[in-house]
């Protein structure tokens, strides 16, 4: 929360940013997740491929997706391609975008104040009712924390 709140003052983020960088790394790696953590930072072969994919969706994360391309870009069949996505994130790749999309949502939302249907248009949802729950319980959860 508080990275994203740096978006509100833009000359702190050079003296702010790494160390919080480094702080939520510690945090990672000395928690729950630190072995996961740490074996998607070394990863090689198929892991390495999936992670490039990774990079594919948040360098694209308003465009379509279509899963044949990104398994076909890591050299993978579709199911080789789910289950090694789901070993380095417990989500699916659509899942996975659409958890890049939120924190856009939630930006356009509270910077710009578009209507719920305007924001889930330009973040790519298909509809708002698909949208709309995961939009709002975001917001919530951010502006509370």
């Amino acid at each position: 929360m508080r990275s994203v709140r740096l978006l509100d003052t833009p000359a702190a983020i050079p003296a702010l940013y790494p160390s919080m960088l480094r702080e939520m790394s510690y945090w990672l790696l000395s928690g729950a997740y630190g072995p996961q953590a740490m074996n998607i930072a070394m990863a090689r072969g198929q892991d390495q491929r999936t992670m490039q994919a990774m990079r594919q969706l948040r360098a694209k994360f308003r465009d379509p997706i279509r899963i044949n391309d990104l398994a076909n870009d890591a050299g993978m069949s579709v199911a080789t391609f789910h289950r090694q996505f789901r070993s380095v994130t417990p989500l699916s790749p659509v899942q996975y975008q659409k958890q890049l999309r939120l924190p856009e949502a939630r930006r356009m939302i509270m910077t710009n104040h578009p209507t719920v249907g305007e924001t889930a248009y330009q973040v790519v949802y298909a509809s708002t009712s698909q949208f709309q729950p995961g939009v709002h319980a975001y917001v919530r959860q951010v502006s509370l924390g």
